[in-house]
């Protein structure tokens, strides 16, 4: 009803006119994510909003929150799936690894949607992995004695998605071969290598 005192907090349309104390690039609406809400930028605004992503000038809390809204609106047909795919792209370049095994975690939804048999699911097949891989050579294949709880969980996401996206490049491939042998030639040392 018109009574509503919901509709009188937020009514269907409001116009709100601030100042920005930035070039205007961009603007992260809902900083800190402290709202339960969706914030449709325009589209011309995402791929600054994923160069400022890339270069850390938006904290890890926020950059969930930019995958998060994406990925919601694609999925209710209100992005392009190319500018969410932009902002995913950004994880090549991610240090948080509560931010990162998020979005591996949504592109692990998208390739199942895809499909690999189809062209796009192995277009898409080709933009994880070039995702996965500078990860992979920042992380390693092994745990180290300094690693934090969420590294190790990352790795291991990391590991998870190999065979399924880099079965085609030759290292990853070497690699794994290498280590799956040792492992069958001496399965008490590999595993004892892993319980660091």
């Amino acid at each position: 009803t018109t009574d509503s005192p919901l509709l009188k907090l937020m009514p269907r349309f409001t116009t709100v006119t601030f100042s920005v104390p930035c070039d205007g690039r961009w603007l992260k609406l809902n900083a800190g994510q402290h709202v339960p809400l969706r914030v449709k930028y325009p589209d011309e605004m995402v791929p600054k909003l994923a160069q400022a992503m890339r270069a850390g000038e938006l904290p890890p809390v926020d950059r969930i929150g930019l995958i998060s809204d994406a990925a919601s609106l694609c999925r209710a047909g209100k992005l392009e799936p190319a500018l969410y795919l932009e902002l995913l792209g950004t994880c090549d370049a991610e240090h948080d690894p509560v931010v990162l095994s998020q979005s591996l975690e949504r592109m692990g939804a998208l390739a199942g949607l895809l499909g690999s048999a189809s062209p796009q699911g192995a277009a898409f097949a080709k933009f994880v992995a070039a995702v996965l891989r500078p990860q992979l050579d920042a992380l390693g294949w092994v745990p180290q004695p300094t690693d934090g709880h969420l590294t190790r969980k990352l790795r291991a996401t990391v590991l998870d998605l190999l065979p399924r996206f880099c079965r085609d490049e030759p290292s990853v491939c070497e690699e794994a071969r290498r280590r799956f042998d040792a492992f069958s030639a001496d399965p008490s040392a590999a595993a004892a290598q892993l319980q660091l």
